[in-house]
């Protein structure tokens, strides 16, 4: 006989990723019987296969930020290392 506790709890397995089959082990291993498994099965929604994955896209590598902050970098060591005034301040805090 199905009751709302087997449903809940078989369905709140399925929520958390459990597969059927071992659903279906730890119900037997507590004295659930075949039929009682399959009818509770068919009312509860099982899904067929994996979860729909929704893939993260990662960045363009032209997207307006990654080529900011490529520029900004640029900047900085073109400044600090090759322009004459740039080496000057550096040293001059360094002495």
């Amino acid at each position: 006989m199905v009751t709302t506790e087997l449903l809940a709890y078989i369905s709140r397995e399925i929520k958390r990723g459990t597969n059927k089959d071992d659903i279906s082990k730890s119900l037997k291993s507590n004295g659930w019987g075949d039929n009682d498994l399959k009818e509770a099965f068919a009312l509860s929604p099982v899904p067929k296969g994996a979860p729909p994955v929704t893939p993260i896209n990662p960045p363009a590598k032209d997207s307006p930020r990654s080529i900011t902050g490529i520029k900004i970098i640029k900047t900085c060591f073109i400044f600090l290392f090759c322009h004459p005034e740039g080496i000057t301040r550096r040293i001059s805090k360094l002495v």
